[in-house]
């Protein structure tokens, strides 16, 4: 098998793992290893794009610079793993406020991916293919550089990337769970499917108001967090309260694009929200649902925690899914956060391919493009037939000697 380096975007990968887990982890050296073994990359050397205050800025960011100095220092405890240094800037906005800005990273992650592409291109590397962890378009550069010349460049993020014409891979719940060292039960589809709960049997929860930047959130020992509503008196710091869940907002900074729920002491006569059966998914990130009246309709939602038949509970405001509802898994005829590994052993007249799993299941693969026999998927199953599983890949074919 041959041997990878990933390059990390760690401040990009922190928001993806964000958006999509509901909690605000890094990935870890041994996160990245684990997780992308999991869809057939042997990880070799790891390099972690981060920044630290510059010194005319680390007295105002002392709390940003000290926890990235102790993420870096977890880093190079790793033999094998290397920090590429960039600095974190204060900069004035026009109306009197400041922003954090990051700098020289994205230059430092694009001249390590230079280096291995032309390590590998003269055979100076054992080495054989890169996977870039970020969505950041500003490393293009060097990956396109890597394909121009015929070096196997693989960029990795939760979406986005497989609208580019560049090798990718799709991270799904799981391998971000693996990857920041999260914990299953309290992130991701979990925590969704806690939040889905909360908001449609209007129970009272305790809750537990931060202090400090983040007073007004409040959070919950099953890892949700919540905002207060705009009418609601602040509790002190450190006291539970008993809240409801009234609404969700999708927009709250420290986890834009994951559902985090508005509270209240009172609950609400009639939450926000409706709930749909699946009826499956058209594609890895898009799931087909049926509503009241047998009516279709599709909506954006991170890959697995569902199979045809679950419900699902619909945000009316925005039309976004906030969990499935009920966490019975039992009756469930597959499992979807599964990684497989599938090999093609024949394209179909009408699109797909057959293909085999590792113990010889014969399935559907659902994609486009000319594959030829042999070739190898990281997928996830999305439904059961009689004939057999049916496998959505989370991407571009593995490469040969992956």
């Amino acid at each position: 098998m041959g041997k990878t380096a990933v390059i990390v975007d760690s401040r990009n990968v922190l928001g993806q793992v964000s958006a999509v887990m509901g909690q605000r982890h890094r990935p870890t050296v041994g996160g990245v290893r684990a997780s992308l073994a999991m869809v057939g990359f042997d990880v070799s050397h790891v390099h972690v794009g981060l920044a630290l205050a510059r010194d005319k800025d680390i007295n105002t960011l002392a709390a940003q610079h000290a926890s990235n100095d102790k993420y870096k220092q977890s880093i190079e405890s790793d033999p094998d793993a290397e920090v590429l240094l960039g600095e974190l800037h204060v900069k004035n906005n026009s109306d009197g406020t400041t922003r954090v800005e990051e700098k020289i990273v994205d230059g430092a992650c694009n001249v390590c991916i230079t280096k291995y592409v032309d390590a590998i291109l003269h055979g100076r590397s054992d080495v054989e293919s890169v996977v870039v962890l970020s969505k950041d378009i500003d490393l293009s550069p060097s990956v396109d550089y890597g394909l121009q010349v015929g070096v196997p460049v693989y960029v990795a993020a939760t979406d986005v990337v497989q609208r580019r014409p560049h090798p990718h891979l799709l991270l799904t719940p799981l391998l971000l769970e693996v990857m920041a060292d999260l914990n299953p039960a309290a992130s991701g589809h979990a925590l969704r499917e806690l939040a889905a709960m909360a908001l449609t049997e209007q129970v009272a929860m305790d809750w537990t108001p931060r202090p400090g930047k983040n007073s007004g959130m409040y959070t919950h020992p099953t890892g949700l967090e919540g905002i207060a509503k705009s009418s609601l008196k602040s509790a002190l710091s450190g006291d539970p309260v008993r809240l409801y869940a009234v609404d969700v907002d999708f927009a709250v900074a420290s986890h834009a694009g994951f559902p985090v729920l508005v509270l209240d002491s009172k609950p609400a006569a009639h939450p926000p929200v409706e709930r749909l059966t699946v009826v499956g998914r058209s594609s890895l990130l898009t799931v087909k649902l049926k509503g009241e009246g047998n009516s279709v309709m599709s909506s954006s939602f991170p890959a697995g925690g569902v199979v045809p038949g679950d419900t699902v509970v619909r945000h009316l405001t925005t039309g976004r899914l906030i969990g499935r509802l009920g966490a019975v898994m039992s009756d469930r005829a597959f499992d979807p956060d599964v990684i497989h590994v599938i090999r093609v052993a024949a394209a179909l007249p009408k699109g797909g391919h057959l293909g085999t799993d590792a113990s010889n299941r014969r399935g559907l693969i659902l994609g486009t493009g000319d594959h030829k026999p042999g070739a190898r998927f990281a997928a996830v199953q999305i439904d059961a037939k009689t004939k057999g599983p049916v496998w959505v890949a989370l991407g571009s074919p593995l490469p040969p000697g992956a």
